[in-house]
């Protein structure tokens, strides 16, 4: 294979390696990843083990050091705060080296922001920011991001809910400023009724509201 042109190499690498979405979950301290079909279960266990041809990258060390990156760049990934009850985001530069995740492009992360590890904004409590801020500065550090897709949600998007966003949405969301790599940034708000008039500074972020069956933001992502 090394005696073929670099770039049909490459074609290979990324034909053989990439394509995929990805779903990345911490399960117990180790990570797990498996490969999702049009989004489906994204709350449940993973279903679909992965299928690349990861033997390729045991091939040789110049193949490897050719094909590694297509991993990263020609993959989507997913991630979901509900799965598990377990952080996974903010923990990426444990798993990964630097230079691997600065060669992820395609990220959309399915946020439960009343899932046990962020518990945001519930039973009338203030928003508790340390693990909030934890997730925003991992994704700050994905560089090479080209499309960044985030979906807020609750269990249940209740009344007392919508207040609580009116009062403090636009503080959580503050740390979207900091993310200015991706020119295919978008977040879904978690309910119909929230404002899309925020402040997100030098970032391309867009906001959209929810189309979920029950009309605020409160289906399972498809």
């Amino acid at each position: 294979m090394t005696k073929l042109p670099l770039e049909i190499r490459r074609m290979i690498y990324e034909k053989a390696l990439g394509g995929a979405s990805i779903k990345v979950t911490d399960i117990k301290g180790a990570l797990f990843s498996s490969r999702c079909r049009l989004f489906e279960q994204l709350d449940g266990p993973a279903h679909v083990l992965l299928d690349l041809a990861l033997p390729l990258l045991r091939t040789c060390r110049q193949i490897y050091s050719e094909a590694i990156e297509y991993l990263y760049k020609a993959n989507y990934f997913l991630f979901t705060t509900d799965a598990y009850k377990q952080p996974t985001l903010e923990y990426l530069p444990y798993y990964f080296l630097p230079q691997r995740l600065t060669q992820i492009r395609s990220v959309h992360f399915f946020w439960k922001m009343d899932s046990h590890h962020y518990y945001l904004m519930t039973h009338g409590l203030d928003p508790q920011m340390d693990e909030w801020l934890k997730s925003w500065d991992a994704l700050s550090k994905l560089t090479g991001l080209q499309h960044l897709h985030i979906t807020l949600s609750y269990t249940y998007w209740s009344e007392a809910c919508k207040v609580l966003w009116e009062e403090h949405g636009a503080r959580l969301l503050e740390p979207i400023k900091m993310i200015t790599a991706p020119r295919d940034f978008v977040i879904t708000l978690p309910g119909r009724s929230c404002s899309t008039d925020m402040d997100v500074g030098e970032s391309k972020c867009i906001f959209r509201l929810p189309s979920g069956d029950d009309g605020d933001g409160n289906a399972a992502p498809v």
